[in-house]
């Protein structure tokens, strides 16, 4: 997943670039922080399949320093996934919707659903931040599921129909930025 992030990012930076270089060096740079830290977010599961392998293997009496620890692992890991890596990939989103909103390349229905999704889980993560909710509950998941809905609907769209390309062609003559 997070090799498909950076290869997203890649691909639609040179759009977002072509009509606004600040917002495609801002959006860019969002979107490759929340990948290292999902990718962090990956190594540290590893670590957790390590210390599990340990506490099998331990005494009796070790088991309790493997649960705090195990626990500070998972906690940390559910920190970087959550947080970490949401606020700068929703971030990047934002200035995704808001160029694909004012360049026209898809439906304007599409660039608002996105930008709603993506404040919905900006909230969620600031809730979440600050003790407000919790990982894995429904408020939680209902707050992040219109982001789910949005990369689909937007994934499905491209694929079906792709930018328009009279709004490519009349916003690079625009020079729109």
């Amino acid at each position: 997943m997070a090799a498909v992030y950076v290869c997203i990012a890649s691909i639609t930076y040179p759009i977002i670039r072509k009509y606004n270089a600040d917002l495609g060096t801002v959006y860019f740079g969002f979107r490759i922080i929340g990948a290292a830290f999902l990718f962090v977010g990956i190594a540290s599961l590893s670590l957790l399949l390590s210390l599990s392998q340990a506490y099998v293997s331990a005494s009796p009496i070790d088991g309790n320093y493997f649960l705090v620890i195990g626990e500070l692992l998972r906690t940390g890991r559910d920190s970087m996934n959550h947080v970490g890596m949401i606020l700068p990939w929703m971030s990047g989103g934002l200035i995704l919707c808001y160029c694909l909103f004012r360049i026209q390349l898809v439906p304007r229905w599409l660039s608002v659903l996105g930008i709603s999704a993506a404040l919905l889980t900006l909230l969620a993560t600031l809730l979440l931040m600050l003790g407000f909710i919790r990982i894995i509950t429904p408020i939680y998941f209902i707050m992040n599921t219109p982001s789910a809905f949005f990369e689909i609907s937007l994934a499905i769209f491209l694929i079906v129909k792709g930018f328009n390309p009279i709004n490519i062609e009349t916003s690079e003559k625009a020079g729109i930025s």
